[in-house]
């Protein structure tokens, strides 16, 4: 699914027109980003949690020549499903 379609599905859910259901997602989309980016956690239960994960500075070698390099420390989302979503998820594979 893309944002397209889950704007569309926001939209016949909710029974809000098009462009609300677009700027409900948005502002969602924007909040999570900002939150995230200010270095807290985004809770949703059922759904799953999202953190900021600091990887370090790593060292790394090349194996065709064996030359010594580094992997920059960075920062990144990292997401754990919830509870619901796994369950739904299982459900679906059996």
């Amino acid at each position: 699914m893309n944002e397209t379609e889950l704007i569309d599905i926001t939209a016949e859910d909710s029974g809000l027109v098009r462009d609300d259901a677009a700027r409900v997602i948005d502002s969602m989309l924007t909040t999570v980003t900002n939150t995230l980016s200010r270095g807290e956690e985004v809770t949703i239960p059922g759904l799953g949690c999202s953190r900021p994960f600091s990887a370090r500075l790593a060292p790394v070698r090349t194996r065709p020549t064996d030359a010594a390099s580094e992997i920059s420390a960075a920062t990144a989302p990292r997401c754990t499903a919830g509870a619901g979503l796994k369950a739904a998820v299982g459900a679906n594979n059996t």
